[in-house]
């Protein structure tokens, strides 16, 4: 008797000694996301000192504490607007967010073009909430920086926007860059209704016609991927494939160098090399639909004069074919 009494006794403190393990548990995890005033006040006091280190450390501690730090997002505003490179600070915004929706809006129009590359970034990751900036969005598509075209393009595809934005997408291609790609493989792979899947047919149509020659990879990638009939398509891009110099006329040179960023501009010595390695890329990403250029890749991996255009026909076939498969067999 005394022995049983025994044991409900120590299973009973076990029981207690369990218990007030699990409640301190709670009130560390409690007291490590909580925000108290002074906490916050301290970390806009942070944010507005003078060394941009100590700033950008501030940003870093608001990402645990998530929209319990939206007290700081003025001062958080200030100090990215001062050193948009620090990536802490659009990691604050996406921590907080819904509430940092409305400022990245904002500062879409700032002057500088890398405060809003990362504010268009930062409304792509914060999802759903963001919604309400898609407006925003497609208005970046015809921004004059490359790279806030790009990250527009990409932040609408993380909203689902895609067939929302369709007009402005296409609108966009006229800037022959590299950013065509990512429309183009947007659009591709958007469940669009027939209506604007006919729309967007027309436009590759007529940019494959009347665009530039890098702008014409895309459009017919579109084409390729949205037609029910690829193959004059993909017969086209195996043209594009292998352009030498001398192929298209000089203002067509004179186009791409107004669009393209310095450092990109083809070389007078081999004009297309871009062209040749978007229509690489192109073909791998048509996947099955791309089949019939393998030897016009082959060739290319071989014989290409530029390194990345080998890489890229080299890795294009890979994509069509088998993922085991050689692909200089």
């Amino acid at each position: 008797m005394g022995k049983v009494k025994a044991n409900s006794t120590s299973h009973f403190l076990r029981r207690i000694i369990v218990g007030i393990s699990l409640l301190c548990s709670f009130l560390l995890v409690d007291s490590a996301f909580s925000a108290p005033p002074q906490t916050i006040e301290m970390l806009i006091e942070e944010l507005q000192d003078a060394d941009k280190e100590v700033r950008a450390k501030a940003a870093s501690k608001i990402v645990p504490l998530g929209q319990k730090a939206r007290a700081a997002i003025p001062a958080l505003v200030a100090a990215f607007r001062k050193d948009p490179y620090y990536t802490s600070f659009p990691n604050a915004f996406v921590a907080i967010g819904a509430p940092s929706v409305t400022p990245l809006m904002a500062l879409l129009s700032d002057k500088d073009a890398d405060v809003r590359r990362k504010s268009i970034a930062a409304l792509g990751r914060i999802g759903e909430p963001a919604r309400e900036s898609i407006p925003h969005l497609r208005k970046a598509l015809s921004d004059s920086d490359i790279f806030v075209r790009d990250n527009a393009v990409k932040a609408l595809r993380n909203l689902g926007a895609i067939e929302t934005a369709l007009p402005d997408l296409i609108g966009a291609l006229k800037f022959g860059d590299w950013t065509c790609s990512s429309i183009a493989q947007s659009i591709a792979a958007t469940r669009l209704p027939k209506v604007k899947r006919k729309v967007a047919l027309k436009a590759f149509g007529d940019l494959a016609k009347d665009g530039n020659a890098r702008a014409q990879v895309w459009a017919l990638y579109g084409l390729a991927a949205l037609s029910e009939d690829p193959e004059p398509h993909v017969d086209a891009l195996i043209r594009l494939l292998a352009l030498r110099r001398g192929q298209f006329a000089e203002t067509d040179r004179q186009e791409l160098r107004q669009r393209l960023p310095a450092s990109l501009v083809p070389k007078q010595g081999d004009q297309y090399h871009l062209v040749r390695k978007d229509a690489a890329l192109a073909l791998g990403l048509l996947g099955e639909r791309g089949k019939k250029a393998v030897p016009a890749l082959r060739t290319a991996a071989d014989k290409d004069p530029h390194r990345l255009t080998r890489l890229q026909a080299l890795m294009a076939i890979k994509s069509i074919l088998k993922p085991n498969s050689d692909p200089k067999r």
